[in-house]
């Protein structure tokens, strides 16, 4: 079953479990529309499923804590068995190979 908005409270924590694909990463990205940047750890793992799912997680850190983000990629490494938790309302999805996209009539 999938879970809606209307039966699912956003903060509800989803879990993923595989085994980093890559080696982790310290990258920064915009905090806001004002040009401030905090820093965010990235990684790439390949989801304990049928067909080895790729998860792209971000998890952001504080204004300032380069240094803590870079110290945490640095404890990841290619072939780490992990488990990612993030908020269902930060979820989003993305397909890279899309087989068809349709109008559906009003």
């Amino acid at each position: 079953m999938m879970a809606t908005k209307s039966d699912t409270p956003a903060s509800t924590l989803l879990e993923y479990t595989g085994v980093l694909i890559h080696p982790a990463q310290a990258r920064s990205r915009p905090a806001d529309q004002e040009g401030h940047i905090v820093p965010v750890l990235c990684v790439e793992i390949a989801l304990e499923n049928a067909v080895g799912t790729v998860l792209h997680a971000e998890q952001v850190f504080p204004f300032g804590a380069h240094d803590q983000a870079a110290a945490a990629a640095r404890r990841l490494h290619k072939g780490d068995r992990i488990t990612v938790q993030a908020g269902l309302a930060d979820l989003r999805l993305l397909v890279t190979n899309t087989a068809h996209i349709h109008v559906i009539p009003t």
